[in-house]
């Protein structure tokens, strides 16, 4: 592993264990919400990229969806495995770069990124969307959230319109 991850688990793992993670509310979105519970989509398998403290991942196990959570942050996905087992549902939870899920082989029909992708360097969306489209099933849902054009940090990376497309 290049020093620059390194440094970049260990700053995401200290913000987790001193309680610092705007980016984590532990609220689910709307959207995920109204796909769940409006859209009539029935459970399956979901891959949630990205899971942090897992909250995602118990939302969608508590309405019969098999999960798999993924995160860099070792803190993080302790702390997604205990929320879980507190909150009485099964999740499987791994620490791995979201870049490389050779470990995953079967196909998801839901795979989930609130605020992941636009924390790849960019010379890593390639393998990203790679893992992707291997691992979403054929008609399966993708669902992508990141910082948009018009976004508040000044110095952070933004998508334009359709380029996640062509990644």
């Amino acid at each position: 592993m290049e020093a620059a991850s390194r440094f970049s688990n260990w700053a995401f793992d200290l913000q987790y264990i001193l309680g610092r993670t705007p980016w984590d509310t532990q609220v689910t979105p709307p959207e995920v919400v109204a796909l769940v519970e409006e859209r009539d989509v029935p459970p399956g398998r979901a891959l949630d990229l990205g899971c942090g403290t897992g909250t995602n991942c118990i939302y969608l196990a508590r309405h019969g969806w098999q999960v798999v959570g993924v995160d860099f942050s070792t803190v993080a996905i302790w702390q997604a495995r205990c929320k879980a087992r507190r909150a009485g549902v099964e999740c499987t939870f791994r620490g791995a770069d979201v870049t490389d899920l050779s470990f995953l082989e079967e196909a998801f029909d839901f795979v989930l990124d609130i605020g992941c992708l636009h924390s790849i360097p960019m010379e890593r969306w390639r393998p990203y969307a790679a893992e992707v489209i291997r691992l979403a099933r054929p008609g399966g849902r993708y669902m992508l959230y990141a910082f948009a054009p018009s976004g508040p940090l000044g110095s952070a990376r933004y998508f334009a319109r359709g380029s996640a497309r062509s990644v």
